[in-house]
């Protein structure tokens, strides 16, 4: 538990890091740059400013990661934290990928805020 508190600081560390940078020193500015720019993004979040490029996952254990990290600035290390954790469900779920047997996987592009393309994954259960 102690690691992913410390996890949770060192990535919001580097969000209000870079917001600081974005408003020169003022994070209110900085803040609106963020939302912006992507470095504040919320998946799936309903606010036409919001980018909607990154894109969350479950690992192994039911805890949050980060399958696409879009305009998120984090580090290198974090971002290999994320991708080791959700490559473990892959394993520990099926050889392939971390799709199960009944998931279908789609890939739409959707119109994105301030008109950049989206990708959006459509994960869809079957009974098989």
């Amino acid at each position: 538990m102690e690691h992913e508190k410390e996890i949770i600081k060192a990535e919001t560390r580097c969000i209000v890091d870079k917001c600081i940078a974005l408003g020169h020193g003022d994070i209110i500015l900085g803040a609106i740059a963020g939302i912006n720019a992507g470095v504040i993004d919320i998946p799936f979040g309903p606010a036409k400013c919001n980018a909607g490029i990154m894109l969350p996952a479950r690992d192994n254990t039911g805890a949050v990661r980060i399958l696409e990290v879009g305009n998120l600035p984090f580090t290198d290390d974090l971002k290999k934290f994320h991708k080791e954790k959700l490559a473990e469900r892959g394993k520990a779920e099926k050889p392939r990928g971390f799709l199960p047997d009944g998931y279908r996987r789609r890939i739409c592009n959707q119109q994105g805020s301030f008109g950049r393309q989206t990708k959006i994954l459509i994960f869809n259960f079957t009974a098989s």
